[in-house]
C-alpha cells in the first residue's frame, strides 16, 4: 500500500514538470506612426522550465533597430519555478510604407510556441533627414584677403 502511495505521488510530482506552461507573447505600442516616430517591441517568454528558453526572435524586415535589451526574473513558488525573459526593442522605420513584423518562437520539448505577428504602417513624417552638402567649403591658403588659421602647440 505505501508504495502505490509513493508511486501515485512521483508520478503527480513529475506530470507537473512534464506538462510545464510555457507562452510567449509578443507587443508593440502602436501600429500606425510616421518616420519621426519610434517604436517599442516587447517579446516575454514565460516558462516553468528549469533552463533558459531562447526564442527564435522576429525579422524587423525593413526597420532599424536603434536599441534593444532584456531582462529576466526566476521565480520560487509553491508549484515550482518560473522564468520570465522580456527581450525589449526600439526600432526606427527610415521609410513609409507597411512592415511585417514575423512571429518570434521558442521549441521546447518538440512543440513550437509562436508570438503575435504585427502589421505595422508607416506614414511619411514632418521631419525629412538632413542631406549632407555635396562639398564641405574649406578656406584654401590661396585665397587673398584671408588669413588661415594658426596653430601653436
Amino acid at each position: 500500500m505505501k508504495n502505490i502511495v509513493l508511486l501515485i505521488a512521483l508520478i503527480f510530482i513529475f506530470s507537473k514538470t512534464a506538462f510545464a506552461e510555457v507562452s510567449i507573447k509578443a507587443e508593440v505600442d502602436k501600429t500606425v506612426l510616421t518616420t519621426d516616430d519610434l517604436l517599442n517591441y516587447k517579446l516575454t517568454v514565460s516558462s516553468q522550465e528549469r533552463s533558459m528558453l531562447t526564442p527564435k526572435l522576429a525579422e524587423f524586415s525593413g526597420l532599424s533597430i536603434v536599441s534593444h535589451g532584456h531582462s529576466s526574473n526566476i521565480s520560487f513558488t509553491k508549484t515550482g519555478i518560473k522564468t520570465v525573459v522580456v527581450y525589449s526593442f526600439v526600432l526606427s522605420c527610415p521609410k513609409a510604407g507597411e512592415y511585417k513584423i514575423k512571429p518570434a518562437s521558442i521549441e521546447v520539448r518538440g512543440k513550437n510556441y509562436f508570438s503575435e505577428e504585427f502589421l505595422v504602417i508607416v506614414k511619411e513624417g514632418q521631419n525629412q533627414p538632413e542631406k549632407l552638402p555635396e562639398e564641405i567649403p574649406f578656406l584654401s591658403e590661396e585665397e587673398p584677403g584671408k588669413e588661415s588659421p594658426r596653430i601653436t602647440l
